[in-house]
């Protein structure tokens, strides 16, 4: 892990490009809640894929030093992913032109570094709905509340399979976390 980090470029400008670029809203067109739900739940079904290896890293960093230095400028760098991410969003029509884009890409990386540490917890509704409530956050800070009218307007027709609102959140049974 320790040569997986070192390769990473750390306060850098340069950032890794995100995949799949051709997800992302281009400048001309609206964002809408379900595309920018689409572009996170993407995004954190990728992180979930190395669960275990965070989970090992984080309890490695609990008695090494060296490993929670490493574990903070890891954070700072995903934070600079947050923050560009967010700053492309921003040039989008709607948007809004006072955000704190840098506090508020702090404030979601550390929201979902959380979100990752306790997803082996939840059930698959309740990690929906955490990522739902994202997705509404950081559309209402980012967005003008005309955009958000519009992106509501279209949430019915474009949720994929008739699911239910994004980020609304759910009562969920026993059962149903099994």
């Amino acid at each position: 892990m320790a040569n997986v980090f070192n390769n990473l470029q750390t306060r850098s400008t340069r950032i890794v490009p995100i995949r799949n670029r051709e997800r992302y809203p281009s400048a001309s067109e609206p964002l809408t809640l379900p595309r920018l739900h689409a572009i996170l739940s993407a995004a954190f079904a990728h992180d979930l894929r190395f669960l275990g290896a965070y989970r090992a890293w984080q309890q490695a960093a609990i008695s090494d030093a060296d490993l929670r230095c490493k574990q903070a400028r890891i954070q700072d760098w995903t934070t600079a992913r947050v923050t560009l991410l967010f700053e492309g969003l921003a040039r989008l029509p709607g948007a809004r032109r006072e955000a704190d884009i840098p506090a508020l890409a702090r404030a979601m990386d550390t929201y979902f570094w959380t979100l990752l540490a306790q997803a082996s917890l939840l059930s698959r509704r309740e990690l929906e709905g955490s990522v739902g409530a994202a997705t509404h956050l950081i559309f209402h800070a980012l967005f003008t509340d005309e955009a958000e009218a519009g992106a509501r307007d279209s949430l019915a027709t474009e949720a994929p399979g008739g699911a239910s609102s994004p980020g609304k959140p759910s009562r969920v049974t026993k059962e149903e976390r099994r």
